[in-house]
């Protein structure tokens, strides 16, 4: 029997995937800042995965629901 290699797409994460979806709306980070109220650097955090660097997690919680909502995202 003969085993052959296939490549395996890599799974993106959360972080990224927000980012994606943004992008592919055309939509900045500043402009979804305005649109949510949020600071552009908690955007920034969300998308890099820097999760700690956000506020208290009952915020965090919020800010990544709120976002993910906005860009249509289960």
């Amino acid at each position: 029997m003969v085993f052959t290699a296939k490549k395996v797409e890599e799974i993106p994460s959360f972080s990224e995937k927000l980012r994606k979806v943004r992008e592919e709306l055309g939509l900045s980070k500043e402009k979804v800042g305005q649109l949510l109220n949020f600071p552009v650097k908690y955007l920034d955090y969300l998308e890099k995965g820097e999760l700690d660097r956000l506020p208290a997690d009952i915020y965090s919680k919020g800010f990544l629901r709120k976002y993910a909502k906005a860009l249509d995202i289960e």
